[in-house]
């Protein structure tokens, strides 16, 4: 981790210290961003406070990542705005809201990338998700596939390697 990008335990315009969760959805936040395997340049912003994507990731891997970056940092508003219309209806808040609490992510890592391109329609993303629950760490590999929805990338669904 290099020392601009190390969280320094103070929330920025601010003299109160961090918690230890935002500590750590800090820390999963610029791990993710650190992740092999991915320029700084390929990074979608993380989810800002109104939950809406700022800016449509160029691509799906960049959505995946700033998706992971939401997980850690429990924006289900966001990880609902970033599936295809016709499901965000379909998700409960709550229950997703609950679980971005119940999990710590700790790391990511990218292992394979199909489609996805400027010309393309769809996109897969397979990922190993390093999570940590009731002082637990997991390692959760998914498959993820990504479309174009009104120009930008949506989730639509995964396939979870169990």
């Amino acid at each position: 981790m290099n020392a601009a990008a190390k969280p320094t335990g103070l929330q920025v315009g601010s003299t109160r210290p961090l918690s230890r969760a935002e500590r750590r959805a800090e820390a999963a936040r610029v791990k993710a961003q650190e992740a092999p395997a991915a320029p700084a340049a390929a990074l979608s912003p993380p989810p800002q406070d109104n939950d809406v994507p700022p800016v449509p990731a160029a691509t799906p891997e960049q959505l995946m990542r700033s998706r992971f970056s939401a997980y850690a940092l429990g924006k289900a508003d966001y990880l609902i705005a970033t599936r295809p219309e016709a499901k965000r209806a379909e998700e409960n808040r709550e229950e997703l809201a609950a679980y971005c609490k119940s999990v710590q992510a700790v790391g990511l890592k990218i292992v394979g990338r199909e489609k996805g391109g400027k010309d393309d329609d769809t996109g897969i993303v397979t990922f190993h998700a390093s999570l940590q629950s009731n002082g637990r760490r997991t390692l959760h590999i998914e498959t993820s596939t990504f479309v174009r929805e009104n120009g930008r990338w949506v989730y639509v669904d995964d396939v979870v390697k169990e």
